[in-house]
């Protein structure tokens, strides 16, 4: 049997010249799995005659472009030839997600691994796409979802890129899709307004831009009118974004959270339980992370347990786990256990323990599993606490809490967290201050006296042990 032969790859990277300083860095990216690299510089408006330039020259079977502030994301590089080889018939190529922003990621559709051989060419002046010459409106990208990723770590400057297009739109008046991306650029330049009014006058023509830009105009229209409180035409465009069925789960979510401010939580709730229905609400180019999925789980277990629905809330947050990154297991275990404290420990038991297992190495998190405790005293197990004691900020900290459980009359859980703060600071007079309060709680009076002898010793002033004394005393 013959051996199959692994498709090349080409790495075309387009930089202009003030980019120089970046392309290494993109290059290190992507080296390790390609076969060829292609450099191409380009001017500030003319980006798209560069990568037609970079993929003439390449010879590879197939082409992975980036810009020079992009970087492809480790995980993504081993799966190029298995994505190649897997290429459904009568498409060019795949859509790769552009990823933006840290706390919350912004991932963004876009054209970046194709067929070489397919007579595919970039065009436009700004937000450059690549078509099929032939048949344009035929084109088909798959999206690769996780396994195509590309950081976009240096973006094109606001102001540039707005002129830029202000220049193409005065070439071309009726190009709706660029009347978006003004509006885009307006929006992110803080300028809900002049938003507005754009996607106002490119939706007056909704057939002529593409599906995933018509979502997207609708999202973006939206959260122009919201920030500017915009009532009215916030209600009449969500209608229209309805009735098209273009209201993607970005949108969706940002209705609900203008409606929870309003108040109106029942009306926050549908929209987040449609915003989890793909059948009614479409993904546009734009996809930020977690939206339509876990994040909006959470969101809808927050609304659910304002209106009440504490099992719920519950369900809603377990269907998120099964979904959640790593770094966010903890903080919503936490929260589940919060919720579920308002059935009772048995409820609780298990989100704490999910918690306390997930929790990293740090004081915040032994804090927060701390504070749990507090919240539900059935969960008071001191013997598992871990609690890092080494300098006197986690010292402070424990006594704090040390203090919270005697004021809630858990002496025992504060004796045992004093006991951990003397071992690691045996000379520190706070902590003998309190020591000698919780053991007189406790009745052990024989050894609140030795206690507060050693405070005498460590050189407490005298005016402030009266009260110790006469309970001592008493």
């Amino acid at each position: 049997m013959p051996r199959k032969v692994s498709p090349t790859i080409a790495l075309c990277v387009v930089a202009r010249k003030d980019e120089e300083h970046l392309i290494d860095e993109c290059l290190a990216s992507a080296r390790p799995f390609v076969d060829e690299v292609v450099v191409e510089f380009s001017s500030v408006d003319d980006v798209a005659a560069a990568r037609n330039a970079a993929v003439s020259a390449a010879r590879a079977d197939w082409v992975l472009m980036l810009d020079a502030g992009e970087r492809l994301d480790p995980a993504s590089g081993p799966d190029l030839r298995r994505l190649a080889r897997r290429l459904p018939a009568g498409a060019h190529g795949y859509s790769f997600r552009l990823r933006r922003g840290r706390d919350v990621p912004i991932d963004e559709l876009a054209a970046r691994f194709f067929l070489r051989r397919l007579g595919l060419v970039w065009r436009g002046e700004v937000h450059e796409e690549l078509v099929c010459e032939q048949a344009p409106e035929s084109t088909v990208f798959v999206d690769a979802e996780s396994d195509g990723v590309i950081h976009r770590v240096v973006a094109r400057p606001l102001k540039e890129a707005h002129g830029l297009i202000e220049q193409a739109l005065a070439r071309d008046p009726d190009d709706v899709r660029l009347r978006y991306y003004l509006g885009e650029s307006h929006l992110r330049d803080g300028q809900p307004r002049e938003a507005a009014a754009c996607f106002k006058t490119c939706l007056l023509t909704p057939d002529r831009l593409p599906r995933p830009l018509l979502v997207d105009a609708f999202a973006t229209w939206l959260e122009a009118l919201i920030t500017l409180g915009d009532v009215r035409n916030i209600e009449r465009v969500a209608r229209r974004g309805e009735a098209a069925q273009a209201l993607s789960p970005a949108a969706r979510e940002m209705l609900a959270d203008y409606n929870e401010r309003r108040g109106r939580l029942t009306e926050a709730r549908r929209q987040l339980v449609l915003a989890l229905d793909p059948r009614v609400s479409p993904f546009g180019l734009v996809r930020p992370e977690g939206v339509g999925g876990w994040r909006t789980r959470l969101h809808l277990a927050l609304v659910d347990e304002q209106l009440g629905l504490v099992e719920q809330a519950l369900q809603d947050l377990s269907r998120a786990t099964d979904e959640l990154p790593d770094e966010h297991q903890f903080n919503v275990a936490v929260l589940g256990a919060r919720i579920a404290a308002r059935r009772g420990a048995r409820v609780a038991r298990p989100w704490f323990e999910r918690a306390a297992a997930s929790a990293p190495d740090s004081l915040d998190a032994h804090a927060a599993l701390l504070e749990l405790r507090l919240a539900i005293p059935e969960l008071i197990d001191t013997a598992a606490m871990r609690l890092p004691l080494e300098d006197l900020a986690a010292l402070a900290r424990v006594l704090y809490l040390a203090g919270c459980l005697r004021e809630r009359g858990a002496a025992d859980a504060a004796l045992d967290l004093l006991d951990r703060a003397l071992d690691a600071h045996p000379r520190t007079r706070p902590v003998y201050w309190l020591l000698t309060s919780v053991l007189i709680d406790l009745d052990r009076y024989a050894d609140a006296q030795i206690a507060l002898e050693v405070l005498q010793l460590l050189g407490r002033e005298a005016a402030q042990l009266p009260e110790l004394q006469s309970a001592l005393a008493a």
